[in-house]
């Protein structure tokens, strides 16, 4: 079956978009997007579209009514298509069990109904709004349970990552395209067809097949990445502020790390937009569901965080102004949560305009993209006031910068507008109340220059000092983003030992997102060595010291991840093998905690040989490059041990691989040398006790070839 015809039901940022552009590029398929909104639909067909996307308008009026049609016929376009993408809204649930946090599926559901009612021939169903991972498994279920004679569903995952602003470059030069598909023929055969379609302008290396589930977890998982990076830096810039940093410096010290990367390194008043918080918020709930509550912690800090930013810029502003606003007049620049779009959904500020009406001010508002009544809704809404006639009475809505900030005391930057740097500073300071303010959230104007004309500046993690602390903070960051990178893969390699996805094809999504970068998220045991755990805890007690508790919470949260990740692979060893390890021989091949170093600092197999020597194990301990000496020192030292003598009993040290192995029960690989790799594991499995086991810890072999040889595989991040 060729695809000729194409439907979409949601005709939102994410269908209008992506059809129009699938249209562009493949004028020999007829793509419909159809919406039960027929004001929406209606907008599509006009001059002026619901949604704002450089270079969005020129791609609809070439392709529209040639072979992009926008409709409100639903039943009709999914009759006739061959593949139907969903891209319906997916919001966070209002009421219910997982208020608040889980994603509502209702729309999702009514499509997967719809299709399976009106469909009269066979059907690649393709889920493309942000959904909960398995929720392509209940679509199928649906399309399943309202089979009929001689029509066949396929249900695939292919997941958009379109950035606000740049959502049609996203499009046209995507970092990759994620399509998870069912693990059968007519599974791969869907991906195929799917595949053909990208094909048409995108680089076969660019698309990546994984399983449904991997797919799903890893749109949740590229979001919770980008926002963790936000989070991450803003909370450096708290640091900052408390001890004479910069933070534009640390960033950029820290960005220039290949294995980090530059990218949504800008400290700022904190994220918006309709993504970050909704995945994070699903992602925590998901875990709780799942009975992972280290893991929803985990994430939620990233939200608390970004709360705890936003909270921080509006008290700043309150502070500076003698410690009240009542009545006096502040001028805002920008609404919309970032620039090049006129989206305001979870705006930064909507809570920083918030704020401040409580506190009793007027504000002036000036925003380049975002209508007049999308501001009066956003601060009249019920979670924002409880009485929206004060706030009308309170704002003042200006479709111009110069007289929305005429007779204000204070410009407050909330957006990122490329306008904002290029205004006549001088003229806006003529007219504004002496001492005139500016609180820069966004860190985009040249703060000495403002200074220079008279303003009182200030801005997001830097204080201004005779001596200058970014150097010192720049070595302990960047480590702290280096373990937290591992932290997060690791975290994620619990969601996917719970949900059936592969955190190997997560990773190799995420890393495909330039923003995010491949390093460092290889999922394993943990990390070890001489720095990041002494660096990260350096941090948490500055942060306890400078009365920081917040930022002293958000990065205890990456230790504690890496002792969950070690005490959660030591306890599957025990349990894999009925539960006791008593006076049963043991291989750990690797010592040091990482290869190609004899170092052992920290190493993750002291933290494993000491959970399994408690158990009472036996262990042969293997190293190509960690001296006997210094293993016996690890192992007996008063913090792993208060019996050395019997540790001493139960360990030997081998110089031979197949000798450490011969008569184990199992291999456990603590390090990722390349020589175990390449050993040969039919002449070890010969030797060893039946069953056979091997736990990956680093994720390094062939699992399959591991399998037909007879071993029992364990890993990490896989089902």
């Amino acid at each position: 079956m060729a695809i000729t015809k194409i439907c979409c039901i949601g005709a939102g940022y994410v269908g209008g978009p992506t059809c129009s552009v699938i249209a562009m590029q493949c004028p020999h398929i007829k793509v419909t997007v159809v919406d039960i909104s027929a004001q929406r639909i209606s907008q599509w067909n006009s001059e002026k579209l619901p949604i704002y996307e450089p270079g969005l308008d020129d791609i609809v009026k070439k392709q529209r009514n040639v072979n992009l049609f926008f409709s409100t016929n639903i039943e009709e376009s999914i009759q006739e298509a061959d593949l139907i993408f969903i891209s319906v809204n997916t919001p966070t649930m209002t009421f219910g069990v997982g208020k608040g946090r889980a994603v509502d599926l209702t729309y999702v559901e009514n499509c997967a109904r719809t299709i399976a009612q009106v469909s009269t021939s066979n059907k690649i169903v393709v889920e493309k709004s942000t959904v909960s991972v398995r929720a392509a498994e209940n679509i199928l279920n649906i399309l399943n349970a309202n089979d009929k004679p001689n029509v066949k569903f396929q249900v695939l995952s292919n997941p958009e990552f379109l950035s606000e602003g740049v959502a049609v470059e996203n499009l046209l030069n995507p970092d990759r395209v994620i399509i998870g598909h069912e693990e059968t023929a007519d599974g791969l055969w869907a991906f195929k067809e799917l595949s053909k379609v990208y094909l048409n302008w995108i680089p076969e290396s660019k698309i990546l097949k994984t399983n449904i589930w991997s797919s799903e977890l890893t749109k949740l998982a590229a979001n919770a990445f980008l926002a963790d990076r936000i989070s991450s830096i803003n909370s450096i810039s708290v640091i900052c502020e408390a001890i004479g940093a910069d933070v534009s410096e640390v960033a950029k010290g820290i960005g220039l790390d290949s294995r980090i990367g530059p990218k949504f390194l800008q400290a700022s008043v904190g994220f918006g937009g309709s993504c970050f918080q909704k995945d994070l918020l699903n992602l925590v709930y998901i875990c709780e569901c799942l009975n992972l509550p280290q893991v929803a912690v985990y994430w939620q800090q990233v939200l608390d965080m970004n709360v705890y930013q936003k909270s921080r810029f509006s008290n700043k502003i309150i502070k500076s102004l003698c410690n009240t606003v009542t009545g006096k007049k502040i001028t805002m620049f920008g609404f919309a949560f970032k620039k090049d779009t006129g989206d305001t959904r979870e705006s930064p500020a909507i809570y920083v305009a918030k704020t401040l009406l409580d506190e009793g001010a007027k504000l002036n508002i000036y925003d380049p993209r975002v209508e007049p009544g999308q501001i009066k809704k956003d601060l009249t809404h019920l979670y924002v006031t409880d009485n929206p006639e004060n706030v009308i009475k309170s704002i003042e809505i200006h479709d111009n910068p110069y007289r929305a900030s005429h007779s204000t005391q204070a410009i407050v930057i909330c957006t990122e507008w490329d306008e904002f740097v290029n205004l006549d500073y001088e003229e806006i300071y003529k007219h504004m109340i002496k001492p005139a303010f500016i609180f820069d959230g966004r860190k985009i104007l040249n703060h000495e220059t403002l200074a220079t004309i008279g303003f009182q500046v200030h801005t997001i993690g830097k204080r201004y000092n005779t001596i200058n602390m970014s150097s010192e903070l720049t070595k302990l960051a960047a480590n702290a983003f280096l373990a937290r990178r591992i932290s997060n893969i690791n975290s994620m390699s619990v969601i996917c030992e719970a949900t059936g996805a592969n955190v190997s094809e997560v990773a190799k999504g995420i890393g495909l997102d330039s923003r995010i970068g491949p390093k460092f998220l290889q999922a394993s045991v943990g990390f070890g060595g001489s720095c990041f755990q002494k660096d990260l805890l350096n941090i948490v007690n500055i942060c306890e010291c400078l009365n920081l508790p917040q930022v002293a919470v958000y990065w205890q949260q990456v230790l504690d991840m890496n002792v969950y990740q070690k005490s959660r692979f030591s306890n599957k060893i025990i349990k894999s093998l009925c539960n006791t390890v008593t006076g049963k021989k043991i291989t750990m091949f690797g010592f040091a905690f990482k290869k190609d170093t004899g170092d052992t600092r920290e190493s993750p197999a002291i933290y494993v040989a000491k959970k399994l020597l408690d158990e009472g194990a036996k262990l042969n301990i293997y190293d190509p490059r960690v001296e006997p000496g210094q293993i016996k020192k690890d192992l007996t030292h008063p913090y792993v041990t208060d019996n050395p003598e019997n540790v001493i009993k139960s360990i030997e040290i081998h110089d031979n691989p197949y000798k450490a192995s011969h008569s184990t029960h199992a291999i456990i690989i603590c390090t990722e040398w390349d020589e175990f790799v390449n050993l040969d594991y039919e002449e070890i499995y010969k030797h060893m006790i039946k069953p056979a086991f091997i736990f990956d810890g680093r994720k390094i072999l062939n699992h399959k070839t591991l399998a037909t040889i007879g071993f029992q595989v364990h890993t990490i991040g896989k089902r």
